[in-house]
């Protein structure tokens, strides 16, 4: 009788010796397919934590249709994002021109964006109040911010209510700015895509700052083998998101570190098929460092009924003072002349 209970006991621990093995070696596989970077195979992208690959139809629970997205377009999941980077959010308060607040991951040793909104809770207050003025009475207005960082715009004009998509070629900007739509509960009206914006689809590497943690440029790469590396991303043109948008009106915001001109280039479609109504863009770089891109700017804008104005109190710009007495940044608003489509 003994021996026999000791037998059993034997084969209760192999059982449970056995179990435990096969929990090992399935947690070992599932950690080995699912890494820390969303993005596991090259040209792949995240829609609503599925990946896609290729020109594939998705079903899109934000606009209740199927969209057409190039293959190349990455949409950052924003709640695995979330969730993976949730314990090195350095927290900061962003103030709201409604007069509410709302949680914002920022840069630690950043002396830039993320200092300012740490010591102020603003970036740009002036020109983020003139954005919230001139869409809050455009009920359907949507954003478009392009060169995003760690969402300093996006955020408040979540906040308003309205439906932003947010591109940053930092990947890094992105997993704080999805870190913070989820702190915020915000999250459900922004879409976010990491890429780099340019008139052609290519590999470009990432060039980060030391002082201006969040703000990055992009440089062509010597090498464009498909691979994923932490500062190497894939550069798109606009025009290959059509369909992501809907056809209401958009206000659109530009800083992407002196590559203005390029992604215009690549914008061709986009302004042609939808009804823009602002463009907000940097133009520090364009007065003296490039002045053939602000030419191409300006000729891009001007005929497409563009006028520019100073943000903050709307005051109008003369186009031959653009090389001199511009300011940092300039408000192009479109205006239709009677009888002009």
């Amino acid at each position: 009788m003994r021996g026999s209970n000791n037998y059993l006991c034997s084969s209760k621990v192999s059982v449970l010796c056995i179990f435990l093995l096969c929990v090992f070696v399935l947690t070992t596989i599932y950690n080995q397919e699912e890494p820390n970077n969303m993005f596991r195979k090259t040209f792949e992208y995240v829609v609503h934590g599925k990946n896609v690959k290729d020109e594939q139809n998705v079903s899109d629970p934000l606009y209740g249709k199927q969209v057409s997205i190039s293959e190349n377009v990455r949409i950052f999941d924003i709640t695995s994002n979330a969730i993976a980077y949730l314990n090195n959010c350095t927290k900061a308060i962003q103030r709201i021109p409604d007069g509410s607040t709302t949680p914002i991951c920022v840069h630690k040793g950043d002396l830039f964006v993320s200092a300012e909104i740490v010591k102020t809770g603003w970036w740009e207050r002036g020109n983020i109040q003139r954005v919230w003025d001139l869409m809050s009475p455009i009920k359907d207005m949507q954003f478009l911010d392009l060169g995003c960082n760690i969402g300093a715009f996006t955020i408040p004009i979540a906040k308003l209510g309205r439906r932003v998509t947010a591109v940053d070629a930092n990947r890094v900007n992105l997993k704080m700015l999805a870190t913070s739509l989820r702190l915020g509960g915000l999250d459900e009206n922004v879409t976010l895509i990491w890429n780099g914006l340019s008139n052609k689809t290519m590999y470009v590497d990432l060039i980060t700052g030391i002082e201006n943690v969040g703000g990055a440029h992009i440089v062509s790469s010597t090498e464009q083998d498909p691979e994923d590396r932490e500062n190497t991303v894939i550069t798109v043109r606009l025009d290959d998101m059509l369909s992501m948008f809907e056809e209401k009106p958009f206000f659109v915001k530009m800083d992407i570190e002196m590559t203005e001109a390029l992604a215009l280039q690549g914008a061709v479609a986009f302004f042609k098929e939808f009804d823009v109504r602002y463009v907000l863009m940097e133009w520090m770089h364009f007065k003296t460092k490039h002045p053939n891109d602000g030419e191409f700017i300006i000729d891009f804008l001007n005929q497409r009924s563009f006028t520019p104005f100073v943000p903050q109190d709307m005051k109008g710009l003369q186009l031959k003072d653009a090389h001199t007495t511009w300011p940092v940044e300039v408000l192009w608003m479109r205006i239709i002349k009677s009888g002009t489509g």
